[in-house]
């Protein structure tokens, strides 16, 4: 008999997408191409994930009050 599990399609995209809250945010052209920039420079693969990344200590500390 097959692996059942391993028969299953493996999700991928919005099936498994956790974030889901969005925020807009308008940017100066240079302020866009400053945030590409850096993000590529630490490592990330996005100019979110660069965002996220350095709001994580902001997130932590304000979720540790509020708990």
């Amino acid at each position: 008999m097959p692996d059942t599990a391993a028969a299953k399609k493996q999700r991928r995209g919005s099936e498994t997408r956790q974030r889901t809250d969005q925020i807009s945010l308008r940017l100066l052209p240079a302020e866009g191409a400053a945030l590409h920039m850096l993000a590529k420079q630490h490592g990330h693969s996005s100019r979110q994930a660069l965002i996220l990344d350095a709001l994580k200590p902001l997130i932590a500390a304000s979720t540790q009050i509020s708990s």
